[in-house]
């Protein structure tokens, strides 16, 4: 999954290694754009991947709120010495992944049953005289 500054073209990487190296210091304001810019990034990806899989895109939003709570809980992960659009673009595409496995499940869930499997759990016509 590749992630782009929402209405341009350039990879964010280098802006969001800084941004992420400033929060680690204590930078709560780079901390909360960085946040914002990757879930302006990261909704419209999102949404496209899940139309794409046949599922709603309504789920977008709790998916990259995932995302963003999964950068805060483990952003000790990422090494500094290393990119971090690659490290951002990993989580993502687990937590797209985990909630479009748990979408298909719920959908296949609530799908209608075939007719005959019904006719084995409803009473038969002489049942409810």
């Amino acid at each position: 999954m590749t992630l782009r500054r929402a209405g341009t073209a350039a990879t964010p990487a280098g802006g969001w290694d800084d941004a992420m190296r400033a929060a680690r210091t204590g930078d709560r304001a780079a901390f909360a754009r960085l946040l914002h810019e990757i879930a302006e990034a990261l909704t419209p990806v999102v949404r496209a991947k899940l139309s794409r899989s046949g599922l709603g895109a309504a789920e977008a939003e709790d998916i990259v709120q995932e995302v963003l709570i999964a950068v805060h809980d483990k952003g000790w992960t990422w090494d500094e010495s290393r990119p971090f659009g690659p490290w951002l673009s990993a989580i993502a595409r687990h937590k797209l992944l985990d909630a479009q496995r748990r979408l298909s499940r719920e959908r296949a869930r609530h799908a209608p049953q075939d007719i005959d499997d019904l006719a084995d759990i409803l009473p038969a016509a002489s049942d409810s005289a």
